[in-house]
């Protein structure tokens, strides 16, 4: 038996989340001054800028997307087609593509452990939880036969056939 979470929204959108988690992971790390807890990537660490700002570019990029199909990224306003251009003829998830590299990209800038298990921990809620429990359900609901097509041609992250 598969659970399914049916619901319209959600208390806190997953981008949002994101920062918000992220910024309390680097608070609480600062906090501890445990040591450990640097990974000691020095002058490399500024590397990070370059996922930082592809991250960044790909969810611009999606909101564009977004906007041609008539919604934003906003869980209330919704497009009112399904989106399949762009970076979603990749991946039908790439604003959490873009979210990943974004929070790969503070690891790498913050030299924070802290912030690689954080990261660990939201792609697999992402993969694990909302996508498959949440999302896709969703999509399937509001799109049906359009979305199943798109869903069996699509990887639900760029590159990888899983989902």
């Amino acid at each position: 038996m598969r659970l399914v979470i049916q619901t319209t929204h959600f208390l806190l959108p997953p981008s949002l989340a994101m920062v918000g988690g992220s910024v309390v992971v680097l608070l609480i790390e600062s906090a501890l001054d445990w040591g450990w807890t640097d990974l000691g990537l020095g002058p490399c660490r500024w590397t990070g800028l370059v996922s930082l700002v592809a991250g960044i570019a790909l969810d611009a990029w999606c909101a564009r997307e977004f906007a041609k199909a008539g919604g934003t990224f906003n869980f209330l306003n919704p497009p009112r087609s399904l989106v399949v251009n762009g970076p979603y003829r990749y991946s039908r998830n790439p604003i959490y593509v873009g979210g990943v590299l974004i929070l790969a990209g503070l690891v790498v800038v913050f030299s924070s452990a802290f912030l690689l298990i954080y990261l660990g921990l939201y792609v697999l809620f992402l993969d694990r939880i909302l996508i498959p429990l949440i999302e896709e359900p969703g999509l399937e609901r509001r799109f049906g036969e359009e979305y199943r097509r798109y869903r069996a041609r699509v990887p639900r992250w760029a590159g990888f056939r899983n989902g």
